[in-house]
């Protein structure tokens, strides 16, 4: 099987009534417009539901552990 992950995309959308109140963030970043998520990117959503991204057709050792996931979204 040829991959090519040009041919997919995974897209987080904010809630267009407040992307503040209803908060998503992508590698520590508020997200504001829809953004493209690759594997490995770290999301949270709201202030305490983190999660990572895999994507199953990507195969990296990828680690991301908590405390560095909490470092990331409050480096503001």
């Amino acid at each position: 099987m040829n991959y090519n992950e040009d041919d997919r995309r995974t897209v987080i959308i904010p809630n267009e009534e407040d992307t503040k109140k209803y908060r998503v963030m992508v590698n520590g970043e508020l997200v504001i417009e829809p953004i493209d998520i690759k594997h490995g990117d770290r999301i949270l959503i709201g202030s305490h539901h983190y999660f990572l991204f895999v994507d199953p057709l990507v195969d990296y050792d990828e680690e991301v552990d908590y405390e560095m996931a909490v470092k990331e979204a409050n480096k503001e």
